[in-house]
């Protein structure tokens, strides 16, 4: 059987979609959504931690909740096709009638749907797409014991931020409107796009997303009372869950809300900087970082009217509508 996987692999968080197989009425159109930490160890010399583990080449890998370094080129090294494997594994491991499929043809076939952003489609689209084929080849691992074979047949890349406007909520703003901006805010990077008449004519990318605020809040917060921060504990302050809260000195919690207001003013301005108007035009905010941040992008004054998309796999989801769209058309 073939099963179309879509991945959104982002520097924080890796999010996949796929449609559950099934001619149930009730259940037909379901989607599988997983999300977990763009991160693993090789735990063949660390040691499992309890995460969800991969066998493959002769490697055991466990996934763990932290962030890898910023990767200019995500093919450099086999780090994202690792985590490809993870999500296609635990999308086939979510889908029984696909796991019963595989098992008895021998192997799965995978159309996997991908992104990158929009200003170096054209330039790394193709290389992105072969990274993940890997020739069309058998791909044997084992995922939390159960072993797969699978065959990545196809691979599409789509521009992030610019597939979410192919959800049709989205695509209803971006229709109905003549200017309309998308600003995906990530975990390296911030791509901002203006939309004119259905047709991007700005695209840009800035190094300046949320992994970077929460550095900087950590260096600062580490200069001024000598301690440093975890990411969750810095990010479920911004956010004000009371269990970060709980046990955080006022001190902290107030240098925490200073500072990322502080910074959310700067990549704001970085963003208009770009000529992208965001008091003028309407503004689409996507992305997991433009969920932690709205409070904060609100409170700046410097936006109009927006809408801010609350699901973090607008993305993927975006990649499965365009194939859906296209392939229809064919």
């Amino acid at each position: 059987m073939k099963k179309i996987v879509a991945i959104d692999h982002g520097n924080r968080g890796t999010k996949s979609c796929s449609a559950l197989s099934t001619s149930l009425p009730g259940e037909k159109g379901k989607l599988i959504c997983i999300n977990f930490a763009s991160s693993f160890i090789d735990s063949t010399i660390q040691g499992s931690h309890g995460g969800d583990r991969l066998d493959f080449n002769g490697k055991e890998y466990t996934l763990v909740d932290c962030r890898f370094y910023q990767k200019d080129d995500k093919t450099a090294d086999d780090d994202y096709f690792l985590l490809t494997l993870f999500a296609i594994g635990k999308q086939v491991l979510a889908d029984l009638n696909c796991y019963k499929e595989m098992v008895q043809d021998g192997y799965v076939e995978i159309d996997l749907l991908v992104g990158v952003p929009p200003m170096h489609k054209k330039e790394i689209g193709a290389k992105f797409a072969k990274y993940f084929q890997r020739e069309g080849k058998q791909i044997s691992f084992r995922i939390n014991d159960t072993p797969m074979i699978i065959k990545i047949t196809n691979v599409h890349v789509y521009p992030q931020g610019v597939a979410t406007t192919a959800l049709n909520h989205l695509w209803a703003i971006v229709d109905s409107r003549d200017t309309v901006n998308i600003v995906d805010i990530g975990g390296y990077t911030v791509d901002c796009i203006r939309i004119n008449n259905g047709q991007p004519d700005i695209v840009e990318s800035l190094y300046i997303g949320v992994n970077i605020l929460l550095d900087e809040v950590n260096s600062r917060i580490n200069a001024k009372i000598g301690k440093r921060m975890t990411d969750s504990n810095i990010e479920g302050i911004i956010q004000k869950k009371a269990k970060s809260l709980n046990g955080c000195s006022n001190e902290r919690q107030a240098l925490v809300f200073d500072l990322t207001q502080k910074l959310t003013v700067k990549l704001l301005a970085a963003v208009s900087q770009q000529g992208i108007d965001l008091r003028e035009d309407y503004t689409i905010f996507v992305g997991g970082g433009a969920i932690a941040l709205k409070k904060y992008i609100l409170d700046t004054g410097m936006i109009g009217d927006a809408y801010f998309e609350d699901d973090i796999f607008a993305n993927a989801k975006g990649y499965l509508a365009a194939y859906n769209q296209m392939s229809k058309k064919a």
